[in-house]
């Protein structure tokens, strides 16, 4: 049997170990409460600072600087990444310049080149929220890391040189969905700069590829995709997307030619092309379309009726002349759904 004084001794370690771990919680707590008030304290410190120096007609002065040099990298990069996000012009050019001075532009392109992804991301993210341009990003453009490559697409946009604008177009059809979206929105925010590029890339390319070139193309609505666009509208395919991406592109251009097509894809055996289509002859406020458009107030399809009231309305007058009509003489699914878009109030529509 095992005696008492050996017991009390047991009892006596496990309290003693209890008030230890109790004592190391609460100081792990203080510390880390500690931390937390400092880190506070210097970002408040620091976001003075940098009002100071960035504001228009400030008091900045030398001290300022000086302040922000006694901040550590991690108090000082997360408050000029939220201020690159709502900068521009003059106080970004100035923000960008305050930090090459800091070592925080250098410190952030030695994050890109080490071995860990994150590391890799914190630094591209970092360089692209104060416009940073560099080489380096073309290599991330071909990081292993999904993540990686759409930071560096969205840095890509600060210098759309030959080469990136052609690496961008490159990852178009980027297996990771989250870096093709952003290699598509980077691509936009170039602007004039990716147009031809673009436009030789359609041709050369199909399927998945050619459709994110596509939507690329539509929200630009450059001239210059009219013939690219014409070709795509021919696609048959079941889900009818491409060419639905083309019927947009299309009404983004504009014109006679554009509107005969857009009339002969209200045929195409694909909804999703169809409705692309009537939207676009509304968005045209193509008005010789309206007849054809009050037609398919009866088609046995919601969505198709829906849209075709809606591009009606969108017409303006001779297409709100069908919609009247349809509502006090049509058969019950026209006047159903041309009451429905005329009753919408003016900011829905």
């Amino acid at each position: 049997m095992i005696g008492e004084p050996l017991l009390d001794g047991i009892m006596i370690g496990e309290a003693s170990l209890l008030a230890l771990a109790v004592l190391l919680f609460l100081t792990h707590g203080i510390w880390l409460h500690g931390r937390t008030q400092r880190r506070r304290a210097m970002r408040t410190e620091g976001r003075a600072c940098l009002a100071r120096l960035l504001a228009p007609h400030g008091t900045a002065t030398l001290d300022d600087v000086n302040e922000l040099r006694t901040l550590p990298p991690r108090v000082l990069i997360p408050l000029f990444t939220e201020l690159g996000k709502n900068l521009a012009g003059e106080q970004k050019v100035a923000l960008r310049e305050l930090a090459r001075t800091l070592g925080l532009v250098d410190l952030s392109r030695q994050r890109t080149q080490r071995r860990r992804w994150r590391e890799r991301l914190r630094g591209a993210r970092f360089l692209a929220q104060i416009g940073e341009p560099d080489p380096q990003v073309l290599s991330l453009l071909r990081d292993p890391h999904p993540a990686v490559r759409a930071q560096a697409a969205e840095w890509a946009g600060c210098d759309p040189t030959p080469a990136v604008v052609e690496r961008m177009l490159e990852l178009l059809a980027d297996p990771a969905t989250l870096s093709r979206f952003a290699v598509q929105d980077a691509l936009l925010r170039m602007g004039e700069a990716v147009v031809v590029p673009l436009a030789e890339y359609l041709v050369l390319h199909e399927g998945p590829a050619a459709l994110a070139g596509l939507r690329v193309a539509a929200a630009t609505g450059d001239r210059r995709f009219l013939q690219i666009a014409l070709h795509y509208s021919y696609d048959t395919s079941p889900d009818g997307e491409t060419a639905a991406t083309s019927a947009d592109l299309l009404s983004a251009i504009g014109g006679a030619e554009v509107s005969r097509r857009l009339l002969e894809m209200l045929e195409h055996p694909a909804e999703r092309a169809q409705l692309a289509a009537i939207r676009g002859l509304g968005r045209m406020r193509h008005w010789p379309a309206t007849s054809r458009l009050a037609s398919m107030l009866d088609h046995p399809r919601w969505k198709v009726r829906h849209a075709a009231a809606l591009a009606l309305r969108t017409i303006g007058a001779p297409g709100v002349l069908h919609l009247r009509r349809a509502r006090s003489t049509g058969s019950t699914e026209r006047s159903e759904i041309a009451s429905l878009v005329l009753d919408l109030p003016e900011a829905v529509r």
